[in-house]
């Protein structure tokens, strides 16, 4: 148990892994399935996208969380896909913004300002 203002810090290495592993979803409807292998242990494409919705959810959640300090502002890489267009995952990538918002400014700050740029770039 916390006591409290103890801070759990984050290894940025880990941090940056979760990342990974989000990108790597490519917020896509496909499945994460490889084309061998048995075909009963292969997901569905609604199951596969309800599990990346899952994911997203519980990184936001993560960042709900005042107890462990998040040192980095590497999140830029998923915020960057908000409002593409048809994207799939706009409703939880807008929670994250506002989590952030609300319990990270210090990377809300830096996040905004790279999602602004980008969608200048457009």
């Amino acid at each position: 148990m916390l006591v409290g203002s103890t801070l759990l810090k984050l290894d940025n290495s880990i941090y940056n892994k979760c990342i990974e592993i989000l990108l790597a979803l490519n917020f896509s409807r496909h499945s994460l399935n490889l084309k061998d292998g048995d075909e009963s242990t292969q997901m569905k494409p609604a199951v596969c996208l309800e599990y990346k919705r899952l994911m997203l959810s519980q990184f936001t959640k993560l960042h709900k969380l005042h107890q462990i300090g998040i040192r980095t502002n590497v999140i830029w890489k998923v915020c960057i896909n908000y409002n593409l267009n048809n994207h799939k995952f706009n409703n939880e990538l807008q929670e994250l913004f506002i989590t952030l918002a609300e319990h990270r400014l210090n990377i809300f700050k830096h996040v905004l300002a790279v999602a602004i740029y980008n969608l200048y770039r457009r």
